[in-house]
């Protein structure tokens, strides 16, 4: 039986954008494996503040370019990727927010 393709998170290491990119890739050392589709999530103490359209991941070693715009942030954020048929969080990671200075004031 298939399992899914694990996906991973490998970039960025912090946010300094207020349009960052995402990279995903997928991971697995069996031969065969399930596509799998899924999605970045970025949370602000715990409040969805921006989603990817699902993305499909095919095999081990493919990587896609996710772009997403933040409304608003902190210091920090949580940035996840989730299995859009089960929900299911395959991973999870705070990411500090070190924006240039000035980006307060600008508006969004």
């Amino acid at each position: 039986m298939e399992r899914p393709l694990k996906v991973r998170l490998v970039a960025p290491a912090h946010i300094d954008t207020l349009l960052p990119r995402f990279t995903l890739e997928g991971v697995s050392e069996e031969l065969l494996v399930r596509p799998r589709q899924v999605r970045v999530v970025v949370r602000l103490r715990g409040e969805e503040i921006a989603a990817s359209e699902p993305v499909l991941i095919e095999k081990s070693g493919e990587r896609r370019v996710v772009r997403l715009r933040l409304p608003r942030y902190g210091p920090e954020v949580e940035v996840s990727v989730e299995d859009v048929q089960t929900g299911e969080v395959l991973e999870r990671r705070l990411l500090e927010v070190t924006l240039p200075s000035g980006y307060e004031e600008t508006p969004l």
